[in-house]
């Protein structure tokens, strides 16, 4: 069943649009009334190129217990495996994170790893990890080339209008950020120390910092106004140019308290966009903007797969289920 999926990917799409049990009764009352042409007496619901689906083979192997809820799912799944070149490197990225997640599993689950993995992918109708982690490449990749083509569309309003920077820090935590103990504060002085005496940012971030940020010097990526930063980390950032480092700001929050130094690293679209380590903050930056943003990606690369819909209906329900308007 599962490589019949794989195969007939342009059924799938269509066949999960449809919701509920009732599913069954309407293609029973129905099957004969579908708009469009015929061949061999069976009637064609949609095409892809010189394809032809009809509606035996919309309604043929259909799962009961799909519901509509993950048509748009299954829909993204099929057009980034058809949109996205199967290469090395996309099948190397698909181990490494199905290793990576195998191995989270054992940990936190033990030896119930491969029931409950398999139950998974059974579910998904994967066949592996690797395979259901190189659609998500294939996903990823869809989505982040689109961005880049389109950045000055829809990034570079977003990093003007509000106020888009790029930052560093180094996070001195502490029991209570009003009252430093003396081990806190000696550690205070040997950043503020390194910095005066002209040491690299970053290398100081690496060496002092209380944050996981440390490890890549202490680098946030991009951030805005909508960034979700304690209110005087934010505002502090705000007043910051290109350049400048800010003076020891005091943060308790329920999370931590602490004292931050923090780093402008860039605070100008062109700056920003060069600045190669910060492109996944840009893409999530991107995303949080537009709520749609990756079904509309979606439904322009299936557009480019030449769908169409001889049932307008099945066409109005899988724009629903992505939260589209054409």
């Amino acid at each position: 069943m599962i490589e019949v999926l794989k195969k007939q990917w342009f059924v799938v799409l269509i066949a999960l649009i449809f919701t509920s049990f009732a599913i069954y009764y309407i293609y029973d009352t129905n099957k004969g009334k579908l708009p469009g042409k015929s061949i061999d007496g069976k009637d064609v619901v949609a095409t892809i190129g010189e394809q032809t689906i009809t509606a035996d083979d919309l309604y043929e192997g259909l799962d009961k217990t799909m519901s509509g809820s993950v048509a748009s799912v299954y829909f993204s799944r099929y057009v980034a495996d058809q949109s996205v070149e199967t290469t090395d490197a996309l099948k190397e990225e698909a181990k490494t994170n199905a290793e990576g997640y195998r191995s989270y599993v054992e940990q936190t689950y033990g030896t119930a790893t491969d029931d409950m993995i398999a139950a998974s992918l059974k579910q998904l109708n994967f066949d592996s990890l690797e395979d259901y982690f190189l659609i998500e490449a294939k996903k990823t990749k869809l989505y982040q080339d689109y961005y880049d083509k389109h950045l000055e569309e829809l990034f570079q309003p977003l990093c003007e209008e509000k106020n888009g920077r790029v930052l560093s820090h180094i996070l001195i935590k502490m029991d209570d950020a009003e009252n430093p103990t003396e081990e806190e504060l000696a550690k205070i002085e040997k950043v503020d120390a390194a910095l005066a005496e002209g040491e690299d940012f970053g290398d100081v971030a690496e060496k002092y910092s209380d944050d996981s940020s440390a490890s890549n010097g202490g680098l946030l990526g991009y951030s805005d106004d909508d960034t979700s930063y304690v209110t005087a980390f934010k505002e502090t950032a705000a007043t910051l140019k290109k350049g400048e480092v800010s003076d020891w700001v005091k943060v308790t929050s329920t999370n931590y308290s602490g004292w931050h130094k923090i780093l402008c690293v860039e605070d100008s679209y062109e700056g920003i966009i060069e600045n190669k380590d910060v492109k996944e903050s840009i893409y999530s930056a991107i995303e949080s903007a537009n709520s749609t943003i990756r079904s509309e990606i979606i439904w322009k690369a299936g557009k480019k797969l030449d769908i169409s819909f001889a049932d307008k209906e099945l066409k109005a329900a899988l724009l629903e289920a992505l939260g589209l308007d054409e």
